[in-house]
């Protein structure tokens, strides 16, 4: 009975550590949706440092204007580039609050998305609001060394999931084996005294 509880155990953790790596791999991504996909680059600032909010090709229509709104404290006096789309429907959006002026912005890109070529040309709203988040430092002087060196130009959060890890894979099979394996010779055992 011990056994038969230990191989029914061993099947669910087998079949449990085979899942992780598909559940992960089901993650957001490019190629999986099929949109294209949008980064904050530095959403936590200092009041004397840039931030840049990135569309990826094809967001947007093609050489269209987006209207961008911002909303924080003293909001109209930020410094902002980039309200039109490029040839391939990207953007890239650059912000940069008043010196000293600390606060969370709310930054609101509005514009259209692509149509399908169809006989008619059909107008759909695209709209995406990105938070950032600045802090006062008072001096508004960059330090004398702003990066390592060797340290990657873009901050994006790094992608998650995908490829699993081949001793996952293999540990999993593994233990799904010895799992059925147990099972088989448990109810071999069965059969013969029975």
């Amino acid at each position: 009975m011990l056994k038969k509880k230990v191989a029914a155990i061993g099947l669910v953790v087998a079949a449990l550590t085979l899942s992780f790596p598909s559940v992960a791999s089901a993650a957001e991504s490019d190629s999986y949706a099929g949109n294209p996909s949008v980064r904050v680059q530095d959403a936590a600032i200092k009041s004397c440092q840039r931030s840049q909010v990135m569309f990826d090709a094809g967001y947007f229509s093609p050489g269209s204007p987006v209207s961008v709104g911002v909303a924080g404290p003293a909001a109209d006096r930020v410094s902002t580039s980039g309200d039109t789309a490029a040839a391939d429907g990207s953007l890239v959006f650059s912000f940069q609050p008043v010196a000293g002026q600390a606060g969370v912005y709310t930054v609101t890109f509005t514009g259209t998305a692509p149509s399908a070529q169809t006989a008619r040309a059909v107008t759909v709203p695209r709209t995406y609001s990105a938070v950032i988040s600045v802090t006062s430092d008072g001096s508004c002087r960059a330090p004398a060394s702003v990066a390592a060196v060797g340290a990657p130009a873009d901050s994006a959060l790094a992608a998650t999931g995908g490829a699993p890890s081949p001793w996952l894979l293999v540990g999993g099979a593994l233990a799904l084996v010895a799992g059925g394996t147990l099972v088989g010779v448990g109810a071999s055992r069965r059969s013969r005294r029975g």
